[in-house]
Parts: C-alpha cells; structure tokens; sequence
C-alpha cells in the first residue's frame, strides 16, 4: 500500500470507532442532542412568530397613528375652516352695523337739517311780519283806521306764507 501510507488495520480499527461512537451517542446522548436541538428549533420559531406577532402589531398601530393623524388634520382643517366663516360672518356684522349706523346718523342729520331749516323759515317769517308791521304801520298810522290795519296785516302775511311754503315743499322734495 503505497503511496498513502495508509494502514489497513489502523483505517479498520477507527470505522469500528466511528460505528461505536455513533451508536453510543445515538443510545446516550442522541437524545439530549435531538432534545437540544429540538428545543433550539422551538425558540427559534417561537422567536420567528414573535417577531412576526409583534411587525403585524406595529404594522396596526402604524396605521392606527396615521388614521388618527388624518383625523386630526380633518378636525384641524374643520377648525380652519369654521374660524375663517365665522371671522367673514363677524365682518359681514360689522359692515352691516356701520352702514345702519351710518344711515341713522344721515337720517338725523337730514332731520336736524329740516328742523333748522324749518325754524330759520318761522323765524324769517316773523321778522318779515314784524318789518312788515313796523314799515306799514308807520306808513298807514296816519290813513288807515285800526281795522284796515289789521286787515292789510293779515292779507300781507297770507301773500308771504303763500310765497315762502312753495319754496319749502320744493326744497324739501328736491334732495
């Protein structure tokens, strides 16, 4: 046997060592062996569906989060919303108040106006009744009785109600 050096008793003598040895383990220890393994096997699958257990629970609570969060950016975009109807409402209010205050404001203006104007007419009226009196008076004391007096008063003051209330009613309707 040559060129391996190998020796025929030698090669025979560790097969029947391999053969013993791996029936003393298979009757001794395969079983612990197989146990152990059998064991790691467990804890590994029960780590594989652990982990699997727990990317599904992060998988939902992923999108639990991202529901919520789209529920409050809906809720947010509501607020927005509401707040921009409610700031255009308040300035419709406001605009509306303004202009019914403004209106009120011209309309007491323009009554005041009237008022004024009304009473510098009854005073201008006066005046001129008086002047009026006063001129005649003086004029007609010596050649008119009291009667024709009174007469000629009262006529000049209907010619100057006549002449004054078109003027009034005319510049009342023409604003």
């Amino acid at each position: 046997m040559g060129f391996l050096n190998l020796d025929p008793e030698t090669i025979l003598l560790q097969i029947i060592a391999f053969v013993l040895l791996v029936w003393i383990l298979r009757r001794f220890g395969w079983q612990r062996v197989a146990a152990i393994v059998s064991a790691l096997e467990e804890e590994i699958r029960g780590a594989l569906e652990g982990a699997a257990r727990e990317r599904k629970e992060a998988e939902q609570f992923r999108t639990s989060l991202m529901e919520r969060l789209a529920h409050i950016e809906e809720e947010h975009r509501d607020r927005v919303q509401q707040a921009v109807r409610e700031a255009n409402e308040a300035s419709q209010r406001i605009l509306h108040d303004a202009q019914a205050e403004r209106e009120a404001l011209i309309g007491r203006a323009k009554s005041d106006i009237e008022y004024a104007k009304q009473q510098a007419l009854i005073e201008l009226r006066d005046y001129m009744a008086d002047l009026t009196t006063t001129v005649a008076a003086k004029a007609l004391r010596r050649t008119l009785d009291e009667d024709m007096q009174r007469r000629f008063l009262d006529e000049t003051i209907r010619e100057l109600e006549a002449t004054v209330a078109p003027q009034r009613n005319g510049g009342s309707h023409g604003r």
